[in-house]
């Protein structure tokens, strides 16, 4: 599993390049986007659950993969 996201994108870049005149590149900051939403004790953070499983999703699709 840990080799199929890479393969798969060295695949459909090519397919990428050759069909298209103009590609853009965003740099995701995947680490960032999927910190915790728990707080502390002082604050504590809303809709944790949901911000988990959103987590959760952005990981699983391999967003920020090279």
């Amino acid at each position: 599993m840990r080799r199929r996201r890479p393969d798969g994108a060295h695949k459909t870049a090519p397919a990428l390049v050759g069909g298209s005149d103009l590609i853009g590149h965003e740099a995701l900051r995947v680490a960032g986007t999927t910190r915790s939403a728990s707080g502390t004790l002082q604050a504590p953070g809303r809709n944790v659950a949901q911000k988990s499983g959103l987590n959760r999703s952005i990981l699983d699709a391999g967003r920020g993969c090279s």
